[in-house]
């Protein structure tokens, strides 16, 4: 599966269990924009990473599953507490 083209993000910050949702493009040159957002992304055999280039910079990588792609994020910004400051995401493709 390729990530490029249009998705629809599913964010839960704090894994709170109550979702949000916005619209995520993922385009041929590694590059994605996330209205106001912008970052860069690579992917390789079902793995993906995805890298907002602003501030504070997270980082979310997951794994492609049929249509979807489930994972994690963090800023990395206090490393020995990533676990726990780390957010479940879920994002599929929209319809």
């Amino acid at each position: 599966m390729s990530a490029v083209g249009s998705w629809t993000l599913h964010f839960s910050w704090g894994c709170t269990g109550t979702y949000s949702q916005s619209p995520i493009t993922f385009n041929a040159n590694g590059t994605f924009a996330l209205a106001p957002y912008t970052g860069k992304w690579v992917e390789n055999a079902g793995k993906i990473i995805f890298k907002f280039d602003q501030a504070p910079g997270s980082v979310y990588g997951g794994d492609e599953v049929s249509n979807a792609m489930a994972g994690i994020s963090s800023t990395f910004a206090l490393q020995r507490l990533l676990v726990r400051h780390s957010r479940r995401q879920h994002f599929a493709t929209s319809p």
